[in-house]
């Protein structure tokens, strides 16, 4: 699918917007923070740039230094409120490679878990520095984020086990792709760690953290 880069938003901001209504009507105390965790470009595909133009702070996580170009030409005017960290996050502490494919001019997108290089046209191949959750965890307090967002080509359960289990902190809110890999496991994953699917649009399901005492 190719975008129109005139469009107001070509972000994801149909699940974003979705999510914000449901805060709001719900009068629910959230920390106006966004960890966005294979950020792209931050324009297209992006779920933090609904929340960024609505006044949210973010912390946008990409490994691809192209793209990570990119985020810094969008942000450059709002770079207090928008960090731009240049890594993946992934099980350990190492450089990974990964190889994908420019995306029909909307940036360039990784290959998703499983994928045939032979499918791809033009393969492209990085070496990227890569944390584990456990480092993830040791930069930021996952209580102060009010929504974790994990877009990463099918290795959210993984990156989503590895913070998991490096913490016992936890964002009121997670965004995460809907991939055939491993999706049985990260959906009793999160429901192990009290999230409650809340809705699913497109290739994007979002869940919240409910208490015991809560509904």
């Amino acid at each position: 699918m190719t975008y129109n880069p005139d469009r107001e938003d070509p972000s994801e901001g149909r699940i974003s917007s979705r999510m914000l209504t449901y805060i709001e009507n719900n009068d629910i105390e959230v920390p106006e923070l966004i960890l966005d965790i294979g950020a792209n470009n931050g324009k297209y595909f992006s779920n933090s740039m609904f929340f960024i133009n609505k006044g949210w702070k973010a912390i946008l996580v990409e490994p691809l230094h192209i793209q990570v170009l990119d985020l810094y030409k969008l942000h450059h005017d709002r770079l207090d409120k928008v960090q731009i960290w240049p890594f993946a996050v992934g099980d350990v502490d190492k450089d990974a490679v990964l190889y994908g494919h420019k995306n029909d001019g909307n940036g360039y997108k990784t290959a998703n878990q499983g994928a045939s290089l032979i499918s791809m046209p033009h393969p492209i191949k990085w070496t990227v520095r890569c944390i584990s959750g456990n480092t993830m965890a040791g930069l930021i307090d996952l209580d102060s984020v009010g929504i974790l967002s994990v877009d990463a080509q099918g290795f959210d359960y993984r990156i989503l086990k590895s913070i998991f289990e490096a913490t016992e902190q936890r964002p009121r809110f997670i965004i995460t792709e809907v991939w055939q890999a491993d999706e049985e496991q990260k959906m009793q994953m999160l429901k192990a760690n009290h999230y409650v699917q809340r809705a699913k649009l497109g290739h994007n399901k979002w869940f919240e953290l409910v208490k015991e005492n809560e509904s």
